[in-house]
């Protein structure tokens, strides 16, 4: 489940490899959901090592599709905001 591409399908198949993974994971766990209503699971359930880089290859890979059909000029817009309002109303030392 590699990510080192920037091939949007190569990315969407490593996402959807993924998801399969971790949602067959899930379903062994007491049919857990993640997702934010009164049966969801409080946090990700303790897993194995082939679960845990499921999780991490889903992530990089969605982070990488959404930074290539963002573009540089948006993405870098995106940053500069956030990086002002994760400091606005803090005291920075």
């Amino acid at each position: 489940m590699a990510t080192n591409t920037t091939d949007l399908v190569q990315l969407a198949e490593s996402c959807l490899q993924a998801a399969k993974t971790i949602k067959a994971f899930l379903a062994t766990s007491n049919g857990g959901r993640l997702a934010f209503d009164t049966n969801a699971l409080p946090k990700f359930p303790q897993c194995d090592e082939v679960t845990e880089r499921a999780r991490d290859t889903l992530r990089n890979a969605a982070k990488a599709m959404y930074d290539l059909s963002t573009g540089p000029g948006q993405c870098l817009m995106e940053s500069s905001l956030l990086s002002v309002s994760s400091t606005h109303g803090r005291r920075v030392l």
